[in-house]
């Protein structure tokens, strides 16, 4: 489903798969697109696509191969953005001490 812009420029969609919906009182992660202009982070997400499992045949579980991939690639992308994150207050830190 879209979503009504109210802030922003930007409309969020909002895909549901299967039904299913986060835990309650666990906020819903984003994708840090951001992070895919960053080489090494690419090559992250894309071996977490990977994984350990061989490409899929015609006649093996699509939706559960799936959902184990989105998690993969879901977990790669928020430890590689909180990473980022502290790099960035690290060097912050690191500036204002020299200032």
């Amino acid at each position: 489903m879209a979503s009504v812009r109210k802030l922003s420029d930007h409309s969020p969609l909002v895909i549901t798969v299967w039904g299913n919906h986060p835990p309650l009182g666990n906020p819903p992660r984003f994708f840090d697109t951001s992070l895919l202009s960053e080489e090494t982070c690419k090559k992250e997400m894309l071996s977490a696509w990977d994984g350990d499992h061989s490409r899929l045949a015609n006649d093996q579980d699509w939706s559960a191969w799936l959902e184990a991939t989105i998690g993969r690639v879901m977990h790669c992308n928020t430890r590689l953005a909180r990473d980022k994150k502290r790099a960035q207050g690290t060097r912050a830190r690191t500036y204002a001490k020299k200032v």
